[in-house]
């Protein structure tokens, strides 16, 4: 349907606006990057329409108003995520469409998420409508790399992005979150595609954090931070645990969604390995309890992991100040580049363990590295001057 009246006033009266749309995202998903997203993106346009859920507005505006004063808040009705994904995914479509035909030709959308169902409609209907569009991209990169497609999004995804005959529409743009992602986009991306694509930073909402006190016992505690890499990741973690049975350093923990593993939640309590009372997923405040409680984050994904998407759990890390240990990957390694480096990348497991327990190993003290400044240059505030630059010089501003 048409959008209302007083939405067609408020565009008369500021030139650069956009719309940030919201359709798919609820009860939480995404609410850290989202916020920080729609922040920075307050950042480069006059004003900022957000549409998302009322669940998903809830969460998002407090942390959005405390810093930014020109985001406009709307809702849609979008479905929860008790919902059937396909569900989901046609309501989301159906509210991008009709922003798509219906919203003033001189505002930007900007979908902060990939629908595999809008892709080739949005394709097809702005080479005629000609608006200027941004699209957020995800995890749904990683699908490019995987020639196996187990569900239709995959190969919806897939045909689109690598197709070898399709041209892409001029003025819709595809958003990577990191230079390491869109250089291995552009080994994949057939030739036609990869002009589409821009990279921005990842941007992270900081928040202030307790310090973690030691002083109180002798073990160093060292955990994971979101969703673990899968039976293969698990089985790293309980080598590190194993391994520490005899030097006994260190306390191992696992902190955020276990479901996908909770056949093997046996053997990782087996190995002395603290898990939260839940396999679901734990409340940001719990999350951040556990956390709290950590010297170092682990991560101990295999390198292909972050080839095409970044990470949100190593800024995770970075807010809570807490030195990163984990296997080189490229998304990685491509942060401590630019950023400097905030912890320890090891090659392969081996010599993560064997440097964990080598008798001259000293692990790096979380004061060596200036996580304040870290923060800083990843706030919104910081990355939409990246973002403005790029905009700029593709006019889409």
């Amino acid at each position: 349907m048409p959008l209302s009246c007083s939405d067609a006033l408020n565009n008369m009266k500021t030139k650069n606006r956009a719309y940030y749309i919201d359709s798919f995202c609820a009860d939480g998903e995404h609410e850290v990057f989202n916020a920080a997203s729609l922040c920075m993106f307050a950042h480069v346009f006059d004003t900022v329409n957000y549409y998302g859920g009322n669940h998903s507005l809830r969460s998002i505006a407090p942390i959005v108003r405390d810093r930014v004063s020109n985001v406009e808040y709307r809702t849609i009705h979008t479905l929860r995520k008790h919902c059937n994904t396909k569900l989901r995914y046609i309501v989301s479509f159906l509210h991008n469409l009709r922003f798509l035909l219906f919203a003033p030709a001189h505002v930007t959308l900007i979908y902060n998420y990939t629908n595999p169902l809008f892709l080739k409609t949005a394709d097809v209907l702005n080479k005629l409508l000609r608006r200027k569009v941004l699209v957020t991209c995800h995890g749904e990169m990683n699908w490019l790399r995987t020639k196996k497609c187990y569900t239709s999004r995959e190969r919806w995804v897939r045909r689109f992005f690598l197709s070898k005959t399709l041209s892409p529409c001029k003025n819709i743009y595809y958003l990577v979150l990191g230079d390491s992602i869109l250089r291995n986009l552009c080994l994949l991306l057939s030739p036609n595609f990869q002009n589409r694509f821009l990279s921005v930073d990842h941007p992270y909402i900081g928040s202030a954090v307790a310090d973690c006190n030691r002083t109180d016992r002798k073990k160093i505690r060292i955990g994971t931070i979101g969703i673990p890499a899968g039976n293969k990741g698990i089985e790293t973690v309980i080598r590190l645990a194993a391994a520490d049975r005899q030097k006994n350093f260190y306390e191992f923990s696992l902190n955020g969604y276990l479901g996908h593993i909770g056949d093997k939640l046996t053997e990782i309590r087996a190995a002395g390995i603290d898990v939260p009372d839940t396999v679901e997923f734990l409340s940001r405040e719990e999350l951040s309890s556990r956390i709290e409680k950590l010297d170092y984050a682990l991560f101990v994904y295999p390198p292909e992991e972050y080839m095409l998407t970044a990470s949100g759990s190593i800024l995770d890390a970075v807010n809570y100040e807490k030195p990163v240990l984990s296997l080189k990957n490229d998304y990685f390694c491509y942060l401590f580049e630019k950023f400097g480096a905030f912890g320890v990348l090891f090659d392969s497991v081996d010599e993560m363990i064997e440097a964990l327990y080598a008798e001259d190993f000293v692990l790096p003290s979380p004061d060596r590295f200036d996580f304040k400044a870290l923060k800083r240059q990843l706030s919104p505030e910081s990355i939409a001057v990246e973002l403005q630059n790029t905009l700029w010089v593709h006019n889409i501003i």
